[in-house]
């Protein structure tokens, strides 16, 4: 019995470990790369890219990566090695920064934005007090959900995940985005795959 206990703990503090490495690939890709989008900010646009003034940039912190998973039209689920990484100033996020792993296992920053986005996810971070680690992307409806599981290899039909938008219940005609609503992998199947 004490074997299976120590091997189950070396094993969670193996996982532990793996992810942190994971996740300081990811923050030195968007520390080394961030700023090649923030210089193609066009001067007096910085509102557009969530930032108020040019000189925020040298205030910029990271949060923790996000990871982005997609469910397709016929409900699967798809790790498509992408994350989001919040840019936070003055430890309010201000966009998105998007690093995705490439096929040689290196990560790399591809894309900055998602202003609306990131203060939703920070919303929502805020209210539950726990922060985010997935993204499930809906590619029928364009809809955003994330989770708050602290262990994000977790089996995705034990996840569960948070709307970012105000959905619509076909089956009980109303809508909400209430943080009592937190949807399993099924549920979301049955209220956006399957009508």
């Amino acid at each position: 019995m004490k074997k299976k206990i120590y091997l189950l703990a070396f094993l969670m503090s193996l996982s532990y470990v793996i992810a942190q490495q994971k996740d300081d690939l990811i923050l030195k890709a968007a520390n080394s790369e961030l700023l090649i989008y923030l210089n193609g900010i066009p001067i007096g646009e910085e509102n557009d890219f969530g930032f108020e003034r040019r000189d925020e940039f040298g205030k910029i912190k990271f949060g923790s990566p996000i990871e982005i998973v997609v469910m397709d039209d016929k409900g699967i689920i798809h790790n498509i090695n992408q994350f989001r990484v919040p840019v936070q100033v003055d430890k309010k996020n201000v966009g998105l920064l998007t690093v995705t792993k490439n096929e040689e296992g290196q990560y790399n920053a591809t894309a900055y934005g998602a202003s609306t986005l990131s203060k939703k996810i920070e919303s929502v971070e805020e209210k539950v007090n726990k922060k985010a680690t997935t993204l499930l992307r809906l590619n029928k409806t364009q809809s955003d959900f994330i989770s708050f599981d602290s262990n994000p290899e977790s089996d995705d039909s034990k996840r569960t995940f948070f709307p970012l938008e105000q959905i619509s219940d076909r089956n009980k005609e109303h809508k909400t985005s209430s943080l009592d609503l937190f949807l399993s992998i099924r549920d979301i199947k049955n209220l956006f795959i399957s009508n």
